[in-house]
Parts: structure tokens; sequence; C-alpha cells
């Protein structure tokens, strides 16, 4: 009758737990991508973007708008809903810029430079590079995003005179 009562208990205790968001394996988890953006220094771009609410519980994301100096870059924490057997849509969206040469892209920590070993972000972070790739720190940002336009690459976008609006979405590239 002892163990009865022992095994019912934790069941109710788990049951507790599951059902319960904010609990570790509710199938929320925090991750991250980055946007920079280039442009004639001290020009302005209005931006959108999706983000993680504020707070240490926050189990949602939402849509940031704001105005921004170029050149930009920004790491970006949004929740990933694997419940829902997708990943969350991570935008970005640029609907004004007073540079005509604004470039820009979104990426995630995973993403490298074509052909080789070496982290986007250490490109155009200038972070501290591995041993790996050291010649990360002399190649111009300029250089590294038009590596992305000629590969083609679904979260790259280039203003042009005469755009108003883009905007490129990170499902495009984890799901291409």
């Amino acid at each position: 009758m002892k163990n009865t009562a022992l095994i019912l208990t934790i069941i109710s205790i788990y049951s507790f737990w599951s059902c319960n968001d904010k609990m570790i394996g509710a199938g929320y988890k925090d991750m991250g991508y980055y946007i920079y953006i280039s442009g004639d220094s001290n020009t302005t771009a209005n931006l959108s973007y999706l983000e993680r609410k504020p707070g240490i519980d926050a189990t949602d994301n939402h849509i940031i708008s704001e105005q921004v100096t170029l050149p930009f870059s920004k790491a970006v924490s949004v929740i990933d809903h694997a419940k829902n057997n997708k990943a969350p849509d991570c935008f970005l969206e640029i609907c004004k810029t007073t540079s005509p040469t604004t470039k820009a892209i979104i990426y995630v920590d995973a993403l490298s430079l074509p052909d080789t070993n070496c982290a986007l972000s250490y490109a155009l972070e200038q972070t501290q590079p591995s041993e790996n790739c050291m010649y990360c720190v002399n190649l111009s940002k300029d250089s590294v995003l038009n590596l992305y336009k000629q590969n083609g690459y679904p979260c790259y976008m280039e203003f042009v005179k005469g755009d108003a609006c883009k905007k490129v979405r990170m499902h495009d590239w984890w799901y291409k």
C-alpha cells in the first residue's frame, strides 16, 4: 500500500510539472540569431524583427520595430516552440533606409563562410576568431557580404535605388 501511494505521488508531481509551460521539458527553448546591416555611416534605417519578449519567464516572441543608425549589428534571442515542430519565423524587414548602399544579413551561429570553417560572426562582429580562421580578421565586411550574395544565401538583402521595403526570413534558410 505504501508503494502504491508513493508511485501515485510521483505520478501526480510529474503530471503537474509537465503541464506547466515554464518548467523544463515543456517544449520551449531559448535560441538566437544575428542581424548585421551595413551602409553609409551615420545614416538610418527603419527595421522590424522577431525577438523574445523581455523577462526571465517569457515564453513567447514579439515584433520589434525601431529606427537604427548604420552600420548596425545585434544578437537577438527568440523562443523556439519546439513542441510545434517548427522553428520560429525569425525575420528582418527594412522599410526605409537613408543609405543607398544598404546591405543586410541575418544568420545563426552555425553559419560559416563559404568553403571554410570560419564562422560568419568572426568576420562581421570582429570577435576573437578561432585558430582555424585567423584570416577572417583581415576580410572587409563588404567582401564577406558579397560572398553570400554570390552564393545566393536567401537571408541576404541589398537595396538599390528605388527600393522601399525588403524582408528576409530565417525560415528560408532552415528549410531550404
